[in-house]
């Protein structure tokens, strides 16, 4: 929906009630009412009627919009907000000069793609380099530096040169300790290119899991093919690794094959699958999304199940390709093996941060309950869940101030509450957070639900050895294809 009649019958669902406005977070931030939905569909319906000229202004209004919809959820006209917005940004696409639009668009699929990423990554250290040896760190202006602040932390996230994925609680085949101590997990962001790594490029992006030592034929071939109602197909379930992270989530990937692994579920990691598509799609280039969506939607067709472990994505897939994608912490928990499986004990608190598009699966819960299977481990909501922390895709690269001021509720809430852990199911989410926890000087990891049940998870090899902890060491089967 990007043409303009069909936007106005949307906008004009809203009878302008103001029940968004408590929900929404840049209006809380601001608080401006242009920078609410309320005031957003007003800007739309006077720049699609002709009322308003669609001004520099006008536009950054739309711009900050999170879409977290939260707004949907308050709505009692239900006014589809994302869907508004959507064809609203595709039409401000339209409105700008062709080298403009390209030029954009160049970037965003830079950002979908692994060597992209990496591109960016050099470019950002080249600029730092700059920086430092010219000694214009001082001149540069407060929303550059911050803006640079972003970038200049990615690049622990993004490293360069490639590095094959590893099992991220093992180095040279050694165990490394103070991953299996709870709270004394690697807190050196300084490292974190080491614990995160990255995937290869290209086609070959999972091929190197398949060098994985084979340690035991005990998980070559899965037993368990009978997982409730989805994995009645005789074709494995599908990992979907996405795009972005793909190389940031290294850590999450090597622990979710882990736990399959030791739950004795068989999988598959098609390799030809790319980006979902979300990035393009909420910022105006609906046609680019779409084919960008097609292509890995055909690599994934004959799945029974998908399985992601980034929210945005899953929900990606399922609203716009009408794939069965699930985000992993409730495939584990519907899988009856989970329910029999040994867990060694974690003396630790852990805080769950609830992203939008966790809300958008209609499944909040899931993380929540997959973290109370683990002995001893204290699980509490973390306090502001009810409003986006900022991420919200690219916002925190292209807005940074304002989403540190999103987002400093909740860093305000971990100094106080000081746990071990902070969970979330989004990668943007946790790149954010991960990054404002470094800034604020607090040595707490943000990670998936999964990575911690891995920690916890003895495979059968640790049960056959007598082993307490689950070593992360990848193994058996060509799970490629």
């Amino acid at each position: 929906m990007n043409n303009a009649p069909d936007l106005l019958r949307l906008a004009d669902q809203c009878v302008k009630c103001g029940y968004c406005l408590p929900v929404c977070p840049t209006f809380l931030h601001t608080p401006n009412e242009a920078e609410s939905p309320r005031g957003r569909v007003a800007l739309i319906q006077g720049w699609l009627t002709g009322a308003l000229e669609p001004t520099a202004p006008l536009q950054l209004h739309l711009d900050h919009c999170l879409l977290c919809r939260a707004c949907e959820r308050a709505c009692p006209s239900l006014v589809q907000f994302g869907q508004l917005m959507d064809g609203a940004r595709a039409l401000q696409i339209k409105t700008q000069p062709r080298w403009r639009a390209v030029f954009m668009q160049l970037g965003l699929t830079l950002l979908t793609q692994t060597r992209g990423l990496l591109l960016i990554t050099a470019a950002a250290r080249v600029y730092q380099w700059g920086l430092h040896w010219t000694r214009r760190d001082a001149d540069v202006p407060i929303a550059a530096q911050s803006s640079w602040a972003v970038l200049r932390q990615l690049t622990w996230y993004l490293q360069w040169p490639i590095n094959p994925p590893c099992p991220p609680f093992t180095k040279g085949g050694n165990k490394v300790d103070s991953f299996t101590t709870g709270g004394d997990a690697v807190n050196s962001f300084a490292k974190m290119g080491d614990v995160i790594g990255v995937f290869a490029t290209g086609g070959d992006a999972v091929n190197s899991f398949t060098k994985a030592e084979d340690e035991t034929s005990a998980f070559t071939k899965a037993k368990n093919k009978k997982i409730g109602a989805l994995l009645k197909e005789k074709s494995p379930p599908a990992l979907f690794l996405g795009c972005v992270a793909r190389v940031t989530e290294n850590e999450t990937a090597t622990a979710l094959i882990q736990v399959l692994q030791s739950l004795e579920i068989d999988y598959c990691i098609p390799t030809a699958q790319g980006c979902c598509g979300a990035l393009l799609r909420h910022h105006g280039y609906p046609d680019a999304a779409d084919r960008v969506l097609k292509r890995t939607a055909a690599t994934l067709r004959d799945a029974p199940v998908i399985i992601g472990y980034a929210s945005a994505c899953v929900a990606e897939l399922r609203s716009h390709a009408q794939l069965n994608a699930v985000e992993s912490c409730r495939f584990l928990i519907n899988t009856p093996a989970l329910k029999t499986a040994h867990l060694r004990p974690l003396a630790a608190r852990v805080l769950v941060h609830e992203p939008c598009s966790q809300h958008w699966l209609g499944d909040p819960q899931a993380a929540y309950q997959l973290l109370q299977l683990i002995p001893e481990l204290v699980v509490q909501s973390l306090p502001d869940n009810g409003h986006c922390c900022g991420a919200a895709g690219t916002h925190f690269l292209q807005f940074p101030s304002a989403a540190a001021a999103m987002a400093s509720a909740k860093i305000a809430a971990i100094r106080e509450l000081k746990p071990d852990y902070v969970v979330t199911t989004n990668t943007g989410c946790a790149l954010h957070l991960n990054m404002q926890l470094q800034a604020s000087g607090l040595a707490i990891r943000v990670v998936h639900p999964v990575v911690l049940l891995a920690m916890c998870l003895l495979s059968l090899n640790d049960k056959l050895h007598g082993r307490s902890f689950n070593q992360f060491t990848l193994v058996g089967g060509n799970h490629f294809y």
